[in-house]
């Protein structure tokens, strides 16, 4: 890059999500003359492209991976590397870098900002407890779990299930456990050809190996959908089986098995393709060695598609065994179980520990427990940084770091802590329907919001559509899903029971469900036809007494639009 200007500024990015992607793009757009620095662990990064409005808050978009060199402006640079220390009252960062073979340099730099911008994402969580050594009585814990979040362990997980794996557990009750039993058990879309015998949608054969699922609450979809929507899913789910020649062993009622995609972890708003798939010897992803401290870049949407990549795994359905109110609570290493194949075993057999006692021996143990952001961002002094409830950067409402350094240093993605934003600024709980979830939808909006904030363009006096309303719209088993507001009463924690009224509907193939709040409509839920979700949207946008339509709120028959026009 040519000697910058001296009065130009130089702003930082730390980190090549979606989030920081989208701010570091933004910069450098509104503004042409200063110099933006993406530091970027990875040697690819998250691209947003192909955006469409479908709503005045909701998007759809799709997510890629592209090399360092797609990013198109003169003023913006790719430091690969990872961010070791921050120095805030000298604004400098010191970055080790990585060579073209993701090794880590012996030495490192200093890299000085004018602002500066951290978009970490955050660490996938432990199903078990490092600290707790009964837990993990042999040591087997790292050796047997993967837990997915990023590039790196999608290809650990693909490269065991290609290994023969007989038996694996997974943990969590989130986006990303749904997510997995999709692809290990079902077909993409219904009817998809190359499926196993008899139908993928459960109906795997005999000798098929077996996917065990443990959640923790009594119905699958917690952290998505009520029982009522649950119920619905279950259903739609029991009739394909059964239509398929067989049902996933273990499913109970009211438990659905379809899956939002890319739930915190993810859960996204996106239509996503992946230059890996197109490209697969360009600018693919290479493995960062585990010693350096690198943080690998997040996983996308997509990431249960790479599963299938290699040939021993490709059509091989798994057979669904769900237990829920179950706790993993030991991990230890089995004998060999005998038999000509485990000769050629590299790793386990294993056996995971129930709370109720119950032994299961595995291959392998999916953690997907949610994630924690404090990790990534220990590099960042706490005394100058004070981090939220959940341990990421605590932030204001423009995303400023709380702390004495809030003018020139931001959080954006996975790794901010967004609980002044929530609920809104005004008194009273939620008097803005919006909350934060750890989402590709929310990582887009937070970058894009955040860069406008550092060049001056918006505040949080003047911050638009962008947090008006929590919009995320997404699919599971081919149906489209969207969800509006306080659509499972979040944040309404301090209003009394009387003034809440739900309304629901099931049609054919369809379900709706709106929550109103003394009249007034909150949240909404809308699974197969989402026809009605501007309608919604709006509704709830403008806050308007609707009391008197009861039920008919959701009748097909009638068209609430027309009272409105």
């Amino acid at each position: 890059m040519d000697s910058p200007d001296e009065d130009a500024w130089h702003r930082v990015v730390v980190g090549a999500g979606v989030a920081g992607v989208c701010c570091a793009e933004e910069l450098a757009r509104l503004r042409p003359s200063d110099r933006v620095t993406l530091v970027a662990a990875d040697d690819a990064l998250k691209a947003v492209t192909n955006v469409e409005r479908v709503t005045r808050n909701l998007e759809t978009f799709d997510v890629q991976n592209r090399p360092h060199s797609a990013l198109a402006y003169p003023n913006l640079a790719v430091v690969r590397g990872v961010v070791e220390a921050c120095d805030p009252g000298e604004s400098t960062l010191v970055v080790r870098p990585f060579d073209s073979n993701s090794t880590a340099a012996n030495t490192t730099e200093t890299i000085a900002y004018d602002q500066l911008c951290v978009c970490v994402g955050a660490e996938p969580r432990r199903a078990l407890d490092p600290c707790d050594r009964s837990a993990d009585p042999h040591g087997v814990y790292d050796e047997a779990a993967v837990a997915v979040r990023d590039t790196e362990s999608v290809e650990d997980l693909r490269e065991r299930l290609g290994e023969g794996a007989r038996t694996v557990v997974l943990v969590g009750n989130g986006g990303i456990a749904m997510e997995l039993v999709q692809a290990l058990c079902w077909d993409e879309e219904p009817g998809a050809e190359g499926g196993a015998e008899g139908g993928a949608e459960g109906g795997a054969d005999d000798d098929a190996p077996t996917l065990v699922w443990l959640c923790r609450h009594p119905a699958i979809g917690d952290a998505f959908f009520d029982r009522d929507a649950a119920e619905f899913l279950a259903d739609a789910v029991r009739s394909r089986t059964t239509a398929a020649g067989g049902v996933p062993s273990g499913v109970p009622s009211g438990v659905p098995s379809g899956v939002p995609s890319g739930v915190p972890s993810g859960s996204s708003s996106t239509t996503t393709t992946n230059d890996d798939d197109a490209n697969d010897g360009e600018h693919k992803r290479r493995r960062v060695r585990r010693g350096t401290g690198s943080r690998g870049g997040a996983a996308g949407p997509d990431w249960t598609r790479r599963l299938h990549r290699n040939q021993s795994s490709k059509g091989r359905r798994f057979r669904l065994r769900v237990r829920t109110d179950a706790s993993l609570t030991r991990v230890e290493r089995a004998g060999p179980r005998g038999g000509a194949d485990d000769s050629n075993r590299t790793r386990g057999p294993y056996v995971a520990v129930l709370g109720d006692g119950e032994r299961i021996e595995m291959d392998v143990l999916v953690s997907a427990v949610g994630v924690d952001p404090a990790p990534r961002v220990r590099w960042l002094p706490e005394g100058s940084f004070p981090r939220g409830a959940d341990g990421g950067v605590a932030v204001d409402r423009a995303f400023r770091t709380m702390g004495p350094h809030g003018h020139d240093v931001y959080a954006a993605g996975d790794c901010a802590s967004c609980e002044l934003r929530e609920g809104g600024r005004s008194g009273g709980a939620a008097a803005v329907p919006w909350f934060q979830m750890r989402l590709w939808s929310q990582a887009r909006t937070s970058g894009t919001f955040v860069a406008r904030v550092m060049c001056g363009e918006c505040d949080d006096d003047a911050w638009g559509f962008n947090y008006e309303l929590f919009v995320h719209s997404t699919s599971f088993f081919g149906a489209r899903c969207v969800f509006l507001g306080l659509y499972n009463g979040q944040l309404l924690d301090d209003v009394d029971e009387k003034d809440v009224t739900t309304y629901s509907r099931r049609g054919d193939g369809s379900f709706a469900r709106v929550l109103l709040v003394r009249g007034v409509m909150r949240g909404a839920v809308l699974i197969g036809d989402v026809e009605s979700a501007e309608t919604f949207e709006n509704l709830i946008l403008d806050g308007i007494d609707l009391s008197r339509f009861g039920p008919t709120l959701l009748d097909p028959e009638v068209d609430i639009d027309d009272y409105f026009d």
